[in-house]
């Protein structure tokens, strides 16, 4: 991985940053804002990188993971129910509609 090369350990640390956003998204998954359609972006901390996702009824649906220098015409768009990850929100339900 390039941030491995760069420093040992940085790999890791993209890698945390990258399951910390997934567990944004999950917790909250209307945090972050539309970008196009339903597809919504979060920023992956620390580093160039976000997270395109969508939300389902009982999942979150990401869609990639994109450098965010990548040219927006290649950022995800709504198409199809298909997905590389989904994320289960049901555990989370409760709890946010309590706040």
């Amino acid at each position: 991985m390039w941030y491995e090369d760069q420093r040992v350990g940085l790999g890791e640390e993209f890698l945390a940053a990258v399951d910390a956003t997934f567990d944004a998204i999950e917790r909250i998954p209307e945090m972050f804002r539309r970008v196009h359609g339903e597809v919504r972006r979060a920023n992956v901390s620390r580093f160039p990188y976000a997270v395109f996702y969508r939300i389902e009824p009982k999942n979150v649906a990401v869609l990639t993971v994109l450098h965010t220098a990548r040219d927006p015409k290649l950022w995800p768009r709504p198409k199809g129910k298909h997905a590389n990850r989904r994320i289960n929100t049901d555990r989370y339900a409760a709890g946010y509609a309590e706040r």
